[in-house]
């Protein structure tokens, strides 16, 4: 009996080891089967973290090219592009600019590029373009590469036609305008705040924004025909001062030339004592017994400060059509110091403009030839509001355009054109006689471009146009 149960579980030991083997074997195929899995699992995973960084990547590129576009402002036939994404025509046979390359860092980098204005039909992000006379499109495409993975996109972006800077003939402050000492405006004022007129001050006509409170009237002033915006029609609205490139593109080399002995041409005249600096684009005319003067010959300025002493005078020059920025610290990428961005004229100081009468006008001199553009500065920038300063002791005649600043009217001479900021005030008396001509003024032809279209191609051309497989 012994002997037979002896071999019973001899059997069974048999039985149980392969048994054993059997579960061993079958639990090492379903841990090679989920480890298989796992390593697909994961490389999937890290192909789906590349395309979407490559997507993050390709629409960070189609964001900074549309920065760019604004900033440089090619012309309609131009485009941007090239080792470092400058102003450039298309190259030969083709319908974009070079590409443009740049590394985000982190094994990753996008390539752009940009089209001239569309002047026939075509598509772009899916959607057909044209000509237009009141919005001009372009197309930009990105591809944006992450560890050898690539995905691209394309957007079609439009800059509408501007319109007029000046929306009422004559004087606007968006928060308020004030008229004391017998002031008398030829025109409409307008502002969506208060507008004060005091000690026998006097308007044409005033235009309220919706919200605008009754204007205040004090000891015999007339504000005249009073109209007051819709809530439909919305508040008065500026647009902030677009410099364009006028920055580094500009007619500031006249006055060095002017400052040299002996001056070098092309060049502005000058006499007495007048100081710039070309590194900060900061012009001083003294005033006081060397009285500064200089004769403006170029077609665009831009300067980070204006200052005209007591005496001194800035003259535009016979047949000449100026216009000038007063940039600032404000504007990202402007150059200007701290502490600069501000057009100070002393009173008895004179900015004066000889051009013929415009035609058909009654006004001795075309305001449209002087075009001033202050860009000023926001209330989050400095607590301290940008002062434009005016003190003419004659006639001025031209524009000027602020909306980000205080415009202090501080003598009793007359003026003629248009007056746009965000506080407006005649302190002093004096007089301002609107210019129609002025409201044909636009900033720049066309706006900003704005993305009107997105769309997502195949992520490798389909042919030598990078813009195919869109």
């Amino acid at each position: 009996m012994r002997g037979l149960v002896g071999r019973l579980r001899g059997d069974e030991s048999g039985v149980a080891m392969v048994v054993a083997m059997g579960v061993i074997l079958l639990l090492t195929l379903i841990t090679g089967v989920v480890l298989a899995a796992s390593v697909q699992l994961s490389a999937t995973s890290n192909t789906d973290t590349l395309r979407k960084r490559a997507l993050e990547v390709a629409e960070a590129g189609l964001q900074a090219t549309n920065y760019r576009l604004n900033l440089l402002a090619p012309s309609s036939s131009n485009c941007i592009g090239g080792s470092s994404e400058t102003v450039q025509a298309p190259g030969t046979g083709s319908s974009v600019c070079p590409s443009y390359t740049e590394s985000v860092g982190n094994s990753s980098s996008y390539t752009t590029w940009t089209t001239p204005v569309f002047s026939g039909v075509g598509t772009c992000a899916g959607v057909s373009v044209g000509t237009s006379s009141t919005v001009q499109e372009r197309c930009v495409t990105s591809q944006g590469t992450v560890n050898g993975v690539s995905r691209r996109v394309q957007v079609r972006v439009a800059a509408y036609a501007a319109a007029p800077i000046f929306p009422v003939n004559g004087v606007i402050g968006l928060t308020s305008v004030t008229l004391d000492n017998f002031a008398g405006l030829a025109g409409t004022e307008a502002s969506n705040g208060l507008i004060s007129l005091n000690h026998g001050a006097s308007a044409t006509s005033t235009t309220l924004g919706p919200s605008a409170p009754a204007p205040s009237l004090k000891n015999g002033a007339s504000d005249g025909t009073v109209t007051q915006r819709t809530a439909a029609q919305g508040n008065f609205v500026l647009s902030p001062v677009n410099p364009g490139n006028s920055a580094t593109s500009n007619d500031d080399g006249r006055i060095t030339n002017g400052l040299h002995s002996p001056p070098v041409s092309p060049s502005d005249p000058a006499s007495g004592t007048v100081s710039f600096d070309a590194s900060t684009r900061i012009l001083s005319l003294s005033g006081g017994s060397t009285a500064g003067n200089l004769t403006l010959g170029g077609a665009v300025y831009n300067f980070c400060s204006l200052t005209l002493g007591n005496g001194a005078t800035l003259t535009l020059g016979s047949g000449v059509r100026t216009v000038i920025f007063i940039d600032s610290p404000a504007r990202p990428g402007s150059g200007c110091p701290s502490g600069s961005g501000t057009l100070t004229e002393a009173n008895g100081a004179n900015i004066t403009n000889n051009s013929p009468a415009a035609p058909g006008s009654s006004i001795a001199h075309d305001t449209t030839a002087l075009q001033i553009y202050v860009y000023g500065w926001p209330s989050s920038f400095s607590s301290s509001a940008n002062v434009v300063s005016l003190g003419n002791s004659s006639s001025f005649f031209g524009t000027v355009y602020a909306p980000q600043s205080t415009i202090s009217v501080n003598n009793s001479a007359a003026y003629y054109g248009a007056m746009a900021g965000n506080v407006v005030n005649f302190n002093n008396g004096g007089s301002f006689t609107g210019d129609n001509n002025d409201q044909l003024i636009s900033s720049v032809p066309y706006g900003l471009y704005f993305r009107t279209a997105w769309h997502e191609c195949l992520p490798a051309p389909t042919s030598s146009d990078p813009q195919s497989g869109c």
